[in-house]
């Protein structure tokens, strides 16, 4: 009842994205089960078609900023309250296109998963209005992505709200949500 792909020298893949445009791509993780929810899927597929590099690392980072320049502001009063509710929100983003900052938050966040980081949605507020966005652990710190910051009509620099000690807006975190890859699932938590 899993999903695998094998190398042509007959290995199974692990930790990246496998597949094809024709069959969809996938991410398969370390021990090279491919992840079949929705969210993971639709952010693999957005990888491969939107994001430019030669590393999954590099394909994150133009990812963040396809993101948030090409995928329209779209306001929305659906305030996530906890884990459950980010896996659509994220597979919604890469459906429409569009989105408001929860969905930016859930979306970028199984972008950087995918990449190999850990990563999470932080559900929060900025100067007091309902505010999301993503944390990505590097070397032992969480650092702030937030794609929503990085709007054309914001004409911040690019990549100014990618991985950031602080953010430049005031931000309060409220409810912290990673998402992981167990058993061929995407689990927020």
């Amino acid at each position: 009842g899993k999903k695998y792909y094998f190398s042509s020298n007959g290995v199974i893949e692990k930790n990246g994205i496998v597949g094809s445009a024709k069959d969809g791509w996938y991410y398969a993780d370390k021990n090279g089960v491919c992840c079949e929810s929705e969210e993971i899927r639709l952010a693999a597929e957005y990888m491969m078609k939107y994001c430019k590099g030669n590393t999954l690392d590099e394909k994150m980072k133009s990812g963040f900023l396809y993101m948030a320049k090409n995928f329209p502001y779209k306001r929305s009063y659906d305030h996530p309250k906890g884990a459950s509710d980010l896996a659509p929100l994220a597979a919604d983003l890469f459906k429409s296109q569009k989105g408001n900052c929860f969905r930016y938050a859930a979306g970028f966040a199984c972008v950087a998963r995918i990449a190999g980081y850990r990563s999470r949605v932080v559900i929060g507020t900025s100067g007091g209005s309902p505010h999301g966005w993503t944390e990505v652990l590097v070397n032992g710190e969480w650092l702030i992505c937030d794609p929503d910051a990085q709007i054309p009509s914001w004409n911040m620099p690019d990549y100014a709200p990618y991985m950031m000690k602080k953010h430049f807006w005031q931000i309060t975190p409220q409810v912290k949500c990673e998402v992981t890859i167990e058993n061929g699932k995407a689990v927020w938590k």
